[in-house]
Formats: structure tokens, sequence, C-alpha cells
């Protein structure tokens, strides 16, 4: 941002802003909290600066409603943006690995400078298409997939097809779990939601107020049962700060 320059808005003042070949990035800080913005509309992250670790938005804390059936030991995000996802699960579970893919570099360094994302042993961070780095990874090597890939325009087209969902599929080991941030305005094709039914179990989706529609599976039949599940979602509550069970409770099962 050049020196001297000032912009104001409904999320406080731009703290910062660059420019790369998929558009403006902007940073802006309203005292308490720091927002990410790729436009001058949709949040794509929020953080309170006092607790990054807590989620502010509803459609990261549906993302985690695998928690409940399984504690992973290794979590692969495709798309990073302001760090949300990693600063949570980073800080409530002190022995688990992660590996983070995002597209665009400037983002990264975004998120290491303004937002503070965790910086250890335990974090891998690599810059590449998430769809290149599917194609490419070893299979059954992580417990978890999240999938919240953004651009200033939507949602990555990639992450509803088919080749995406088979890759996802192929990563994760025999007990594993997705978990994908689709919006309003975007569905897997057909092709990737047959794909889904024939190979996840534990099938859920659930809409938050944003309108964004959160998708869940596993890739085991062999999960707790819904009471056990429940169980275990209270006692995250206060590690999470919020209550992870009302996003179970709210989804509706596919399968």
């Amino acid at each position: 941002m050049p020196i001297g320059f000032s912009f104001t808005s409904n999320w406080g003042k731009e703290i910062h802003r660059a420019h790369d070949e998929y558009g403006a990035i902007r940073v802006f800080d309203d005292g308490n909290k720091l927002y990410l913005s790729f436009d001058s509309i949709h949040e794509q992250s929020c953080q309170h600066k006092a607790l990054p670790h807590r989620l502010m938005h509803e459609y990261t804390r549906a993302m985690l409603t695998p928690l409940m059936y399984h504690q992973p030991r290794h979590v692969t995000l495709l798309g990073l943006g302001g760090g949300s996802l990693l600063h949570c699960l980073h800080h409530g579970f002190p022995e688990t690995h992660f590996q983070v893919v995002e597209l665009r570099p400037k983002i990264v360094n975004i998120a290491r400078q303004l937002f503070r994302i965790p910086h250890d042993e335990r974090v891998n961070i690599q810059i590449n298409d998430a769809g290149l780095y599917l194609a490419q990874a070893p299979a059954a090597g992580t417990d978890f997939v999240l999938c919240d890939m953004y651009h200033a325009d939507g949602m990555d087209a990639q992450q509803a097809q088919l080749r995406f969902i088979h890759h996802c599929h192929r990563l994760l080991n025999d007990s594993g779990w997705i978990a994908l941030n689709y919006s309003h305005r975007n569905e897997c094709t057909p092709e990737a939601l047959e794909f889904i039914a024939e190979h996840f179990s534990n099938i859920r989706i659930c809409t938050v107020s944003s309108g964004n529609r959160i998708l869940t599976a596993s890739k085991s039949a062999l999960i707790l049962n819904e009471k056990e599940a429940l169980l275990r979602g209270k006692a995250l509550n206060d590690l999470l700060g919020y209550p992870l069970t009302k996003y179970l409770k709210r989804a509706k099962k596919i399968s």
C-alpha cells in the first residue's frame, strides 16, 4: 500500500493492500479484529486479534464437526487465507501436523506477517495449485482434508469437480474425513456427487447463516455412533470456544 494511503470501510481501517495476477489482497483492522478481503464486499478471513485461535465465521466452525468422530494426527488444508483454521487446530491439538497448500505467495506472506499464523516444525506450507498438489501427493497421507478455496469472484471451480474429489479421497487414510466449503451459488457436479455417495460415508450438509453449505464425509463407515459423537463434541466445546455440537445437529444427513 502506498505511503500515506488510508481507507476506512465497515471492517475498519485498511492497513495493507497488495496485488498479484489474481487481483487485490486487502487487510483491514477495526481495533479488535483483522479482516482479509479480495474485493470490497466479502470477507475471506476474520481474526480476533487477542484470540487468534477462535473461529469467527460459522462456516469454519461447521467444517470442524469431524473432530467429534476422530482426532487428527495430520491435517491437509487446501486454501490458507488468513489462517483461521490453522490457528484453531494448531492451538487446540498440539500433537497434530499440518500440510497447507496455498496458490498465492502474497497470501502466505500476509498470513505470516499480519495474521501471525503458526510457524514451527508442525506446519508445512507449499505454494501450489491444490489440484496439482493432490494429483502428486502420496496416497493415505492425511486424516483430514479441509477445502476452503476461494477467489474474489467466488469458489474455485475445481473444488466441485470429480477429479478433485477423487484425489482428496485417495489422499485420505482409511479413517479420514473431508470437509468442503461450498458457496450458495456453487454445487458439486453430478459426477462428483455420485462419487461422494459411492465412496464416502456419514455424508452431511450443514447450511450456515451466510448461505454457505459445508459438506463433511468420512472415508470409513466404521465411526462412533451419534450419542458418542455428541458427547465428544461437548468435551470439545470449551477447547474450541464455541458449541461444535450445534453444527452436527443442524446438518442434514445424506447417507
